[in-house]
């Protein structure tokens, strides 16, 4: 049986500010928005059990946010803090894309960013380690691009 669906591999990921291609190994993307709840005295239907009314929970979204992380090893050709690419504490950081899959052209585009933390870390018989914690900061598009 052929497999069903067309799955992209975590090597086909970048993180790019500008022209600067990060050489991270990982990223998440959090996208996210709070409940806005709208129930009211009308919001009345069947009770699922079939007995009555009752009253439902309903509610709307509100502010859309995307927090998202990225690290890997300390590439020693490229200082992370230094800027590009910049990934130290600050509410202006631009043109960056977090590509899901290249191949397919898919990213999430951040033409503005709040870095809020960078931490670097290391330990014996192991490389130098780098993560940095972002957010949104403005309007920003999720993956899209090509099939």
């Amino acid at each position: 049986m052929a497999p069903v669906g067309h799955f992209s591999a975590g090597k086909n990921c970048r993180v790019q500010v500008g022209a600067t291609n990060c050489t991270f190994e990982s990223f998440d993307a959090d996208y996210t928005s709070e409940k806005i709840d709208t129930t009211n005295f009308e919001a009345t239907g069947t009770h699922p059990s079939g007995s009555g009314t009752a009253t439902f929970a309903q509610g709307t979204f509100g502010v859309l946010a995307c927090a998202w992380k990225c690290g890997g090893k300390w590439d020693s050709l490229q200082n992370r803090i230094d800027s590009p690419p910049g990934f130290y504490p600050r509410d202006d950081l631009s043109s960056v894309k977090v590509w899901v899959d290249l191949s397919r052209n898919y990213f999430w585009n951040f033409p503005q960013s709040l870095v809020l933390s960078s931490r670097t870390g290391g330990r014996v018989r192991q490389e130098v380690s780098f993560e940095a914690s972002c957010e949104n900061n403005g309007p920003f598009s999720n993956p899209t691009g090509s099939s």
